[in-house]
């Protein structure tokens, strides 16, 4: 198994976090990504195992 990975989400990908978040009942605002991603955009992580996103975090 190979090590987890940890990088800043590019902006084409946080619809990733968005995404599960909705998955797993969350409540997410279909412009909060957008609001958040725009004054920091460096905020949001995704941490991967062999190139596959296991998780995110902003």
């Amino acid at each position: 198994m190979s090590d987890l990975q940890i990088r800043n989400l590019r902006p084409g990908e946080i619809s990733l976090a968005v995404d599960w978040a909705a998955a797993e009942g969350w409540n997410p605002g279909l412009s909060d990504a957008a609001c958040f991603a725009l004054p920091d955009a460096q905020g949001f992580f995704v941490g991967e195992i062999d190139g596959e996103p296991v998780a995110t975090v902003s």
